[in-house]
């Protein structure tokens, strides 16, 4: 029997606060979400978090990752021709990984691109159009990130059931210097089940949701393996240019291209974009992890508010790079007047380790 997924947004309107809660999907593995405002509100209130991790608009080396989600709506014009197919994997209707009948790969992409303008995201559906899938897509998407060359992985999702080839696939990842970054959950609890999967597989960066105030959100599962805490409270991102399951779920009517949603589902893919932008500064992956360490805000605890080494903060980690590892050979981060360069894919290396009896002519078996 088929291992379920969620997405890491716990449905909960926010433009009222008496609003009721949805109801819990009941299915082991969907996205991790908490919320949304419609019409869009472009506001500080639903940009605070750019300040808030310092997001600048660096654009280094091209860099690619991997994004596995609901698809996404590629050709967005705020996702500034930065986002391509890649394969999908679930039972979705509409198979085009460039096609989000969900909505929330839509948005975690947006925030990707926010952190990482030089990052070239390739699509990865693992999810339907209700937010759900299985853990053996997971686990085949994985594998096929790694050989398409992707450097970063990107994971707003989660369940409770251990996957040994999920387990396995990750590893793999590993291996290869691929960085995996996973939503914590949103159960408001330390470690329930034993841990929300994939974020707590060893090789995987676990990151909880923060808001303003710099603590873990309310709604954050938080936990001695949590690695760091990213904006994840009313964060602002693109969504599709068409009506969407999200829409329903949340009561909203309309249209629209931007939206605020809380959960760790947003947190995960600014963690991913920080990571991304320092590759296209020019360091490795193991150090990009450590200099996001170092560079952190905040206190460094693994209590209900204070989690892992801190808050990732985007521009002191470039500037850390900058002082300590490069010699002031890269040019600092300046505005570019809103003008976005073309991000094309860079050129993949030269060896990707195998993975053995599971691959045949680059396809994966299942």
């Amino acid at each position: 029997m088929p291992r379920l997924l969620r997405l890491c947004v716990a449905l909960v309107l926010l433009v009222a606060a008496s609003a009721p809660a949805l109801a819990r999907p009941t299915a082991q593995v969907e996205a991790l979400t908490q919320g949304a405002i419609h019409p869009p509100v472009e506001t500080e209130a639903g940009l605070w978090y750019r300040s808030a991790m310092g997001l600048v608009p660096y654009y280094g080396q091209s860099v690619r990752v991997a994004l596995l989600d609901t698809g996404t709506d590629c050709g967005l014009p705020a996702l500034g021709g930065s986002v391509g197919p890649g394969q999908t994997f679930s039972a979705a209707t509409n198979t085009n990984p460039c096609y989000d009948g969900f909505g929330h790969g839509t948005h975690t992409a947006g925030l990707i691109h926010q952190a990482c303008p030089s990052c070239h995201i390739t699509i990865y559906k693992i999810m339907d159009d209700n937010g759900r899938g299985v853990e053996a897509d997971l686990a085949n998407a994985i594998r096929q990130a790694v050989l398409d060359h992707n450097q970063i992985i990107s994971m707003s999702v989660g369940g409770y059931r251990w996957d040994d080839n999920a387990a396995q696939a990750i590893q793999w990842a590993r291996a290869n210097g691929v960085l995996l970054f996973a939503s914590s959950g949103n159960d408001s609890a330390a470690d329930p089940y034993g841990g929300i999967l994939p974020a707590s597989y060893a090789g995987v960066q676990r990151i909880a949701a923060c808001g303003p105030d710099g603590h873990a959100a309310s709604f954050s599962d938080w936990a001695p393996n949590v690695w760091m805490c990213f904006p994840g409270v009313n964060v602002s991102s693109t969504f599709p240019r068409y009506h969407v399951a999200l829409d329903d779920d949340l009561g909203i009517s309309g249209i629209s291209t931007t939206v605020v949603l809380s959960g760790t589902s947003m947190a995960a893919p600014l963690a991913a974009g920080e990571a991304g932008t320092l590759l296209a500064a020019g360091v490795d992956p193991q150090t990009a992890l450590r200099v996001m360490e170092t560079t952190a805000t905040g206190p460094a605890h693994s209590d209900r508010w204070h989690v892992g080494y801190g808050d990732g903060h985007e521009a002191r980690a470039l500037e850390y790079v900058w002082m300590h590892h490069l010699g002031g050979r890269y040019t600092r981060p300046e505005m570019l007047g809103g003008q976005t360069p073309p991000v094309e894919p860079p050129a993949p290396p030269a060896q990707v380790w195998s993975w053995g009896a599971g691959q045949t002519n680059g396809r994966i078996l299942s």
